[in-house]
Protein backbone atom coordinates (compact mmCIF):
# COMPACT_ATOMS: atom_id res chain seq x y z
CA UNK A 1 0.00 0.00 0.00
CA UNK A 2 1.21 3.35 -0.72
CA UNK A 3 0.14 6.92 -1.99
CA UNK A 4 2.04 8.57 -5.28
CA UNK A 5 3.73 11.78 -4.07
CA UNK A 6 4.12 12.75 -8.19
CA UNK A 7 2.93 16.55 -7.63
CA UNK A 8 1.87 17.99 -4.11
CA UNK A 9 -1.45 19.36 -5.63
CA UNK A 10 -3.72 16.06 -5.35
CA UNK A 11 -5.64 16.89 -8.23
CA UNK A 12 -2.60 16.97 -10.66
CA UNK A 13 -1.20 14.11 -8.72
CA UNK A 14 -3.97 11.91 -9.59
CA UNK A 15 -3.83 13.07 -13.53
CA UNK A 16 -0.24 11.62 -13.16
CA UNK A 17 -1.60 8.29 -12.44
CA UNK A 18 -1.21 5.68 -15.35
CA UNK A 19 -4.92 4.25 -16.05
CA UNK A 20 -3.54 0.79 -14.70
CA UNK A 21 -3.44 2.96 -11.32
CA UNK A 22 -6.57 4.75 -11.24
CA UNK A 23 -8.68 2.02 -10.11
CA UNK A 24 -6.14 0.42 -7.59
CA UNK A 25 -4.93 3.44 -6.17
CA UNK A 26 -8.74 4.55 -5.44
CA UNK A 27 -8.99 1.39 -3.11
CA UNK A 28 -5.42 1.53 -1.14
CA UNK A 29 -6.11 5.35 -0.29
CA UNK A 30 -9.35 4.64 1.03
CA UNK A 31 -8.04 1.74 2.88
CA UNK A 32 -5.13 3.73 4.55
CA UNK A 33 -7.90 6.57 5.24
CA UNK A 34 -10.13 3.72 7.66
CA UNK A 35 -7.05 2.49 9.36
CA UNK A 36 -6.74 6.03 10.51
CA UNK A 37 -9.98 5.74 12.03
CA UNK A 38 -9.35 2.74 13.76
CA UNK A 39 -6.48 3.92 15.98
CA UNK A 40 -7.72 7.47 16.24
CA UNK A 41 -7.21 6.90 20.36
CA UNK A 42 -3.57 6.48 19.48
CA UNK A 43 -3.14 9.81 17.04
CA UNK A 44 -6.49 11.43 17.67
CA UNK A 45 -8.65 13.69 20.78
CA UNK A 46 -12.24 12.38 21.33
CA UNK A 47 -14.72 12.61 20.33
CA UNK A 48 -14.10 9.10 18.68
CA UNK A 49 -15.79 7.59 15.87
CA UNK A 50 -17.20 3.52 16.77
CA UNK A 51 -15.22 1.53 14.48
CA UNK A 52 -18.04 -0.34 13.88
CA UNK A 53 -19.57 2.31 11.47
CA UNK A 54 -15.82 2.68 9.46
CA UNK A 55 -16.32 1.60 6.12
CA UNK A 56 -12.97 -0.82 5.45
CA UNK A 57 -11.64 -3.13 8.50
CA UNK A 58 -8.42 -2.40 9.75
CA UNK A 59 -5.51 -3.88 7.18
CA UNK A 60 -2.79 -5.10 7.72
CA UNK A 61 -0.52 -3.95 5.10
CA UNK A 62 -1.19 -0.56 6.37
CA UNK A 63 0.92 -1.25 9.58
CA UNK A 64 1.67 1.45 11.63
CA UNK A 65 5.88 1.35 10.40
CA UNK A 66 4.76 1.91 6.48
CA UNK A 67 5.40 5.54 5.45
CA UNK A 68 2.48 7.09 4.04
CA UNK A 69 0.27 5.98 6.83
CA UNK A 70 2.87 7.95 9.53
CA UNK A 71 2.12 10.69 7.04
CA UNK A 72 -1.30 10.27 7.43
CA UNK A 73 -1.81 10.10 11.08
CA UNK A 74 0.63 13.28 11.98
CA UNK A 75 -1.89 16.02 11.00
CA UNK A 76 -5.28 17.05 9.68
CA UNK A 77 -4.09 18.39 6.64
CA UNK A 78 -2.24 15.49 5.41
CA UNK A 79 -5.91 13.28 5.94
CA UNK A 80 -7.49 15.64 3.83
CA UNK A 81 -5.04 15.60 1.16
CA UNK A 82 -5.35 12.13 0.88
CA UNK A 83 -9.02 12.18 0.58
CA UNK A 84 -8.51 14.58 -1.76
CA UNK A 85 -6.34 12.71 -4.03
CA UNK A 86 -8.81 9.88 -3.61
CA UNK A 87 -11.99 11.43 -4.53
CA UNK A 88 -9.78 13.41 -7.44
CA UNK A 89 -8.97 9.16 -8.54
CA UNK A 90 -12.35 8.69 -8.30
CA UNK A 91 -12.92 11.43 -10.97
CA UNK A 92 -10.19 10.27 -13.72
CA UNK A 93 -12.18 6.57 -13.13
CA UNK A 94 -15.35 8.16 -14.14
CA UNK A 95 -14.51 10.15 -16.77
CA UNK A 96 -13.46 6.34 -18.60
CA UNK A 97 -9.71 6.10 -17.46
CA UNK A 98 -9.24 2.58 -16.33
CA UNK A 99 -12.55 1.33 -16.59
CA UNK A 100 -13.49 -1.61 -18.41
CA UNK A 101 -15.26 -1.25 -21.84
CA UNK A 102 -18.97 -1.09 -20.94
CA UNK A 103 -18.63 0.19 -17.91
CA UNK A 104 -20.50 3.67 -16.90
CA UNK A 105 -21.08 3.34 -13.14
CA UNK A 106 -19.17 4.81 -10.53
CA UNK A 107 -16.24 3.01 -8.46
CA UNK A 108 -17.75 1.25 -5.84
CA UNK A 109 -14.83 2.66 -3.03
CA UNK A 110 -15.90 6.91 -4.34
CA UNK A 111 -19.32 6.25 -1.52
CA UNK A 112 -15.99 5.36 1.23
CA UNK A 113 -14.12 8.26 0.35
CA UNK A 114 -17.14 10.78 1.07
CA UNK A 115 -17.64 8.89 4.35
CA UNK A 116 -14.19 9.39 5.09
CA UNK A 117 -14.15 13.33 3.97
CA UNK A 118 -17.53 13.50 6.54
CA UNK A 119 -16.09 12.06 9.28
CA UNK A 120 -12.97 13.85 9.86
CA UNK A 121 -10.80 12.44 12.90
CA UNK A 122 -10.12 15.09 15.57
CA UNK A 123 -6.34 15.67 15.23
CA UNK A 124 -4.03 17.62 17.58
CA UNK A 125 -2.39 19.54 14.31
CA UNK A 126 -4.58 20.88 11.67
CA UNK A 127 -1.93 22.27 9.01
CA UNK A 128 0.02 19.58 6.57
CA UNK A 129 3.44 18.46 7.46
CA UNK A 130 5.75 17.86 4.50
CA UNK A 131 6.34 14.45 3.09
CA UNK A 132 10.13 13.85 4.17
CA UNK A 133 12.41 10.91 3.79
CA UNK A 134 10.94 8.94 7.12
CA UNK A 135 7.66 8.92 4.70
CA UNK A 136 9.20 7.52 1.40
CA UNK A 137 7.41 3.57 1.11
CA UNK A 138 9.45 2.60 -1.66
CA UNK A 139 13.18 0.75 -2.12
CA UNK A 140 16.52 2.61 -0.89
CA UNK A 141 18.09 3.28 -3.73
CA UNK A 142 15.11 5.62 -4.83
CA UNK A 143 15.30 8.09 -1.53
CA UNK A 144 18.30 10.56 -2.50
CA UNK A 145 16.00 13.57 -3.36
CA UNK A 146 12.76 15.53 -2.89
CA UNK A 147 9.73 13.19 -2.25
CA UNK A 148 7.92 14.22 -6.09
CA UNK A 149 11.33 13.26 -7.63
CA UNK A 150 11.85 10.49 -5.77
CA UNK A 151 8.35 9.41 -6.25
CA UNK A 152 8.83 9.91 -9.96
CA UNK A 153 11.85 8.15 -10.03
CA UNK A 154 10.07 5.09 -7.93
CA UNK A 155 7.20 5.36 -10.16
CA UNK A 156 9.56 5.10 -14.10
CA UNK A 157 11.07 1.86 -12.20
CA UNK A 158 7.14 0.49 -12.95
CA UNK A 159 7.29 0.33 -16.32
CA UNK A 160 9.51 -3.23 -16.23
CA UNK A 161 6.62 -4.86 -14.31
CA UNK A 162 3.14 -3.35 -15.56
CA UNK A 163 2.11 -1.61 -18.53
CA UNK A 164 1.92 2.25 -18.04
CA UNK A 165 0.07 4.57 -20.11
CA UNK A 166 -2.55 7.48 -20.66
CA UNK A 167 -5.11 8.74 -22.54
CA UNK A 168 -3.71 10.48 -25.78
CA UNK A 169 -2.25 13.92 -24.87
CA UNK A 170 -1.99 13.33 -21.06
CA UNK A 171 1.19 11.38 -20.65
CA UNK A 172 3.10 13.86 -18.30
CA UNK A 173 5.90 16.12 -19.56
CA UNK A 174 8.47 14.39 -17.32
CA UNK A 175 7.22 10.71 -17.94
CA UNK A 176 8.39 11.79 -21.41
CA UNK A 177 11.37 13.02 -20.59
CA UNK A 178 12.62 10.15 -19.01
CA UNK A 179 11.76 7.76 -21.78
CA UNK A 180 13.59 10.04 -24.31
CA UNK A 181 17.11 8.02 -25.85
CA UNK A 182 19.73 10.09 -23.63
CA UNK A 183 17.40 9.54 -20.38
CA UNK A 184 16.43 6.23 -21.07
CA UNK A 185 20.43 4.67 -21.60
CA UNK A 186 21.25 6.53 -18.25
CA UNK A 187 18.60 4.94 -16.69
CA UNK A 188 19.78 1.53 -17.56
CA UNK A 189 23.30 2.24 -16.56
CA UNK A 190 21.97 3.37 -13.60
CA UNK A 191 19.79 0.41 -12.91
CA UNK A 192 22.74 -1.92 -14.20
CA UNK A 193 25.03 -0.04 -11.20
CA UNK A 194 22.35 -0.50 -8.85
CA UNK A 195 21.92 -4.76 -9.51
CA UNK A 196 25.66 -4.72 -9.09
CA UNK A 197 25.68 -3.22 -6.06
CA UNK A 198 23.26 -5.35 -4.94
CA UNK A 199 24.87 -8.80 -6.05
CA UNK A 200 28.26 -7.75 -4.49
CA UNK A 201 26.41 -6.83 -1.55
CA UNK A 202 24.93 -10.35 -1.35
CA UNK A 203 27.98 -11.99 -2.36
CA UNK A 204 30.94 -13.00 0.06
CA UNK A 205 33.80 -10.61 0.62
CA UNK A 206 36.74 -11.20 -2.15
CA UNK A 207 40.34 -12.71 -1.29
CA UNK A 208 42.06 -9.19 -0.63
CA UNK A 209 38.99 -8.42 1.52
CA UNK A 210 39.65 -11.71 3.23
CA UNK A 211 43.34 -11.69 3.47
CA UNK A 212 42.83 -8.65 5.75
CA UNK A 213 40.82 -10.11 7.64
CA UNK A 214 42.64 -12.94 8.24
CA UNK A 215 45.66 -10.56 9.25
CA UNK A 216 43.77 -8.38 11.80
CA UNK A 217 42.27 -11.50 13.26
CA UNK A 218 45.92 -12.57 13.62
CA UNK A 219 46.76 -9.09 14.91
CA UNK A 220 44.18 -9.30 17.93
CA UNK A 221 45.14 -12.92 18.99
CA UNK A 222 48.87 -11.77 19.00
CA UNK A 223 47.70 -8.60 21.40
CA UNK A 224 45.69 -10.47 23.90
CA UNK A 225 48.58 -12.80 24.38
CA UNK A 226 51.11 -9.76 24.40
CA UNK A 227 50.71 -7.39 27.03
CA UNK A 228 50.43 -3.90 26.07
CA UNK A 229 52.61 -1.11 26.19
CA UNK A 230 51.57 0.78 29.53
CA UNK A 231 51.33 -3.14 30.94
CA UNK A 232 54.78 -3.81 29.67
CA UNK A 233 56.12 -0.41 31.14
CA UNK A 234 54.40 -0.86 34.47
CA UNK A 235 55.65 -4.50 35.06
CA UNK A 236 59.04 -5.19 36.33
CA UNK A 237 61.52 -7.39 34.82
CA UNK A 238 62.55 -9.86 36.90
CA UNK A 239 66.27 -9.25 37.34
CA UNK A 240 65.17 -5.41 38.13
CA UNK A 241 63.39 -6.95 40.58
CA UNK A 242 66.04 -8.84 42.13
CA UNK A 243 68.40 -6.08 42.52
CA UNK A 244 66.36 -4.15 44.19
CA UNK A 245 65.09 -6.52 46.53
CA UNK A 246 66.92 -7.43 49.19
CA UNK A 247 66.66 -11.01 50.29
CA UNK A 248 68.84 -11.96 53.68
CA UNK A 249 71.13 -15.17 53.02
CA UNK A 250 71.92 -17.43 55.61
CA UNK A 251 75.57 -18.63 55.75
CA UNK A 252 76.04 -22.06 56.97
CA UNK A 253 78.18 -22.57 60.00
CA UNK A 254 81.73 -23.91 59.06
CA UNK A 255 83.08 -26.76 60.90
CA UNK A 256 86.35 -25.00 61.83
CA UNK A 257 84.49 -22.08 63.68
CA UNK A 258 86.79 -19.84 65.88
CA UNK A 259 86.07 -19.91 69.40
CA UNK A 260 84.81 -16.44 69.43
CA UNK A 261 81.32 -15.30 67.46
CA UNK A 262 81.32 -11.99 65.82
CA UNK A 263 79.73 -10.67 68.48
CA UNK A 264 82.83 -11.04 70.38
CA UNK A 265 81.02 -13.78 73.36
CA UNK A 266 82.89 -16.85 73.52
CA UNK A 267 81.84 -19.69 71.80
CA UNK A 268 81.33 -21.84 74.95
CA UNK A 269 78.71 -19.10 76.18
CA UNK A 270 77.18 -19.88 73.34
CA UNK A 271 76.81 -23.57 73.19
CA UNK A 272 75.75 -23.49 77.27
CA UNK A 273 72.57 -21.24 75.98
CA UNK A 274 72.11 -23.59 73.03
CA UNK A 275 72.40 -26.85 75.67
CA UNK A 276 69.08 -26.79 77.06
CA UNK A 277 67.31 -26.96 74.09
CA UNK A 278 68.78 -29.94 72.94
CA UNK A 279 67.37 -33.77 73.71
CA UNK A 280 68.55 -35.42 76.60
CA UNK A 281 70.57 -38.44 75.30
CA UNK A 282 71.23 -39.53 79.27
CA UNK A 283 68.01 -42.04 78.98
CA UNK A 284 69.40 -43.90 76.23
CA UNK A 285 72.89 -44.75 76.95
CA UNK A 286 74.00 -46.70 80.16
CA UNK A 287 75.57 -44.99 82.98
CA UNK A 288 78.53 -47.84 82.79
CA UNK A 289 79.43 -46.52 79.30
CA UNK A 290 79.82 -43.38 80.65
CA UNK A 291 83.39 -41.96 81.78
CA UNK A 292 83.94 -41.45 85.69
CA UNK A 293 84.47 -37.92 86.47
CA UNK A 294 87.73 -37.38 88.17
CA UNK A 295 88.12 -34.67 91.04
CA UNK A 296 89.76 -31.36 90.48
CA UNK A 297 92.88 -32.21 91.85
CA UNK A 298 93.75 -35.27 90.22
CA UNK A 299 92.62 -33.28 87.01
CA UNK A 300 95.90 -31.06 87.55
CA UNK A 301 98.51 -33.79 88.76
CA UNK A 302 97.57 -35.25 85.20
CA UNK A 303 98.11 -32.48 83.58
CA UNK A 304 101.40 -31.81 85.09
CA UNK A 305 102.46 -35.58 84.61
CA UNK A 306 101.71 -35.23 81.03
CA UNK A 307 104.23 -31.93 80.31
CA UNK A 308 106.98 -33.57 82.45
CA UNK A 309 106.45 -36.24 79.81
CA UNK A 310 106.48 -33.97 76.78
CA UNK A 311 109.47 -31.51 77.19
CA UNK A 312 113.04 -32.70 77.83
CA UNK A 313 114.96 -31.93 80.03
CA UNK A 314 117.77 -29.77 79.36
CA UNK A 315 120.65 -29.50 81.53
CA UNK A 316 121.40 -26.08 83.79
CA UNK A 317 123.69 -23.60 82.20
CA UNK A 318 125.52 -20.87 83.73
CA UNK A 319 124.09 -17.61 83.03
CA UNK A 320 126.57 -15.57 85.25
CA UNK A 321 129.61 -16.59 83.17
Amino acid sequence: MNIFFLHMLAKKAAKMHANIHVVKMVVETAQLLCNVHHRQREIAMPPYTNRARVPYKDSAAGHRKLGSMVWLTESLGNYRWAVELGLALCDEYNNGRGRAAGKTTKHKTQKVLEWLRDHEPNYPISKRTPVRRKHFAMPDEFKKTGAVQAYRDYYFSKRLTMTMVWPAGQTPTWWEAKCSPKNIKEEKAAEKKRKQAKLRATLKPSTTHGRKAVTQKRKSAVALKRPSSHMRKASVPHAALASKVKVPTLKRPSIHTSRTASSGEPLAKKLKAVEPSLPSLASGVQEDALPSTAPASQNAVTREASQQLVEPVLPAVDRTA
